[in-house]
């Protein structure tokens, strides 16, 4: 329906990088790990 349910995953996820603002998980910033990084967290 375009409400951008995927694209907030692939952001959450790393697939694709924020424009602007910040992605937190638990209060902590994730906006610029590595997608690795992401994955030891616990996401993916």
């Amino acid at each position: 329906n375009g409400a951008g349910k995927t694209t907030c995953f692939y952001m959450i996820c790393g697939l694709v990088m924020a424009e602007r603002g910040i992605v937190r998980l638990e209060g902590t910033d994730i906006t610029k790990l590595p997608m690795h990084m992401r994955a030891r967290l616990g996401i993916g």
